[in-house]
């Protein structure tokens, strides 16, 4: 009966966790698949498996599930706070959290999928480091990566805040007359944001490193991998068994896929776009222009990701992916938050938006009928 009421929500690459909570990474093709959420799964069923309430076979999917939903919820609500502390707007805040719980990915949400746990601790790790916290910060960002790849994008906040430190007693820090002492608090500020970043990328090098040890270290016949200068079974897998690289999804047979991609990256063009035009200054000069306000360069890093992931899913990845791979992109969810709270205020919302907003609440609807069915985008 458990089994029978997970079935639904175990498709796609939830079949692949599910695999790997039971038996560990085996396969190459499985090292796509990070760790954390397996392991995390594997911990939560052990004991119900222990106590006979459950078959492991039906244990390990609700397990998965379970995290996935309990995450979902920290994560609206880690969302909500830290869109308080950036957008300093208490109805832009709740409009963005509503419209994370609404996203287009709901079903992967709630799947044993990695996008709620990993939403959850890169929003956790973002209030950190907003409010100055790197350790607290290193230490979620760290977890993330043990969860997903792009968890190493993360560590671009530490070199973002080696130079515009969030904490504002940093900021006034580096605002006063250099003297020896002063100096030397900017090194010491810098080293530890370089351990964070550190800290952030470790357990990617990690899973590389167990991937090689298994397939190329001990193995009788090495994978062609392995001879590589940097040999990553990730980047391979991406690569051979999926299809992933720069430009190599632009064929006339994907083109559903980019249809199904573009409502997502026109809300992204069209919400990048918005924030250079207020402050073009700061976006040309990534802060570094000195009139830029605390608030500009609060969130700047936060535009500067989007940007990113924007680039990296339209050029070298499944394009469809894009759905789910932005539910960790605050600033996506503040792009539209910040017009529903204006809308609040009396001012019009435009046609783009409306239409936005219109998928928002739509199109999770048609996911989960397509997902259950193991059609795409998964």
């Amino acid at each position: 009966m458990a089994a029978a009421l997970a079935r639904p929500l175990v498709r796609w690459d939830a079949v692949h966790f599910v695999d790997i909570a039971a038996g560990g990474h085996h396969f190459e093709q499985q090292f796509a698949f990070f760790p954390g959420l397996p392991l995390l799964a594997r911990a939560l069923a052990a004991p119900a498996v222990a106590a006979g309430v459950l078959c492991r076979s039906a244990a390990l999917p609700l397990a998965g599930i379970v995290v996935a939903n309990a995450s979902f919820v920290a994560a609206a609500v880690a969302l909500h706070r830290l869109s308080l502390a950036v957008l300093q707007d208490r109805r832009a805040a709740r409009a963005a959290a509503m419209l994370f719980c609404v996203n287009p990915a709901g079903i992967f949400m709630s799947s044993v999928y990695t996008e709620s746990p990993f939403a959850l601790l890169t929003f956790v790790g973002m209030l950190a480091m907003v409010r100055g916290n790197r350790l607290v910060a290193a230490m979620s960002w760290s977890l993330a990566t043990a969860v997903r790849a792009n968890g190493i994008l993360a560590a671009g906040f530490f070199v973002w805040d080696a130079v515009h430190p969030f904490a504002r007693q940093h900021r006034s820090m580096v605002s006063e007359q250099p003297d020896a002492a002063t100096q030397m608090q900017a090194a010491a500020h810098c080293a530890l944001d370089m351990l964070g970043a550190a800290a952030t990328i470790a357990p990617f090098v990690g899973f590389q490193a167990l991937g090689w040890h298994q397939f190329c270290g001990s193995a009788a016949s090495p994978r062609p991998w392995c001879s590589r200068p940097l040999p990553s079974i990730y980047a391979f897998v991406q690569e051979h068994y999926w299809d992933n690289g720069f430009l190599r999804y632009f064929t006339p047979q994907q083109a559903p896929n980019f249809v199904l991609a573009a409502p997502i990256v026109a809300i992204s063009v069209a919400g990048i776009a918005h924030f250079a035009r207020q402050n073009p200054a700061a976006v040309l000069t990534l802060g570094l222009e000195s009139s830029s306000s605390a608030a500009v360069l609060v969130r700047l890093p936060f535009v500067v990701l989007w940007a990113t992931m924007l680039v990296l899913c339209v050029t070298s990845m499944n394009v469809q992916v894009i759905i789910r791979f932005f539910t960790s992109v605050p600033a996506m969810f503040w792009f539209l938050g910040e017009a529903v709270a204006a809308h609040a205020r009396g001012r019009r919302l435009s046609v783009p938006v409306r239409a936005a907003l219109l998928y928002f609440v739509l199109y999770p609807l048609a996911g989960a009928v397509l997902f259950s069915r193991f059609l795409p985008p998964a």
